[in-house]
């Protein structure tokens, strides 16, 4: 079977990833990171697709790359993204978390209702359709 094709039944499994960490700054719900790792490690591990979201570079800038590879047949679907440069290292490592998990779930097209980008820049959201299946993730971030 295909990587795309495992991918699709990741999809169907997983469905909407639901919001289970609370944002006191803005008073939002989203997924974090390790939320959204919980409820997919195990789907891509039951079809043989190993992720892994090294640090890399795109020339002299920090980004960060996901990788989902079939270790049956060795195909990969990589996505690299140019994170922000900031001088904290807290900021920075916080920086890297949230790239890691938007470009998990842009690259895997789950559907999460995350407002907390919108809070902040002071749009408000719109609730999504019902989706067929929710699944909560329930570990928080500890950045």
């Amino acid at each position: 079977m295909s990587l795309s094709k495992k991918l699709l039944e990741v999809q169907k499994e997983i469905g909407v990833l639901a919001k289970g960490t609370v944002n006191p700054f803005f008073k939002s719900k989203y997924i974090d990171i390790n939320g959204v790792l919980e409820v997919l490690t195990p789907a891509l591990q039951a079809r043989g697709i190993l992720l892994s979201q090294p640090l890399s570079s795109v020339g002299e800038k920090p980004a960060i790359t996901t990788l989902l590879i079939d270790t049956e047949t060795g195909e990969k679907l990589e996505s690299t993204a140019v994170i922000t440069e900031l001088n904290d290292a807290q900021k920075m490592g916080g920086s890297i978390t949230y790239f890691r998990r938007y470009s998990l779930i842009s690259m895997l097209g789950f559907g999460a209702e995350d407002d907390d980008g919108n809070v902040a820049s002071g749009k408000k959201t719109s609730k999504a359709a019902p989706a067929k299946k929710k699944v909560t993730a329930r570990i928080n971030n500890s950045f």
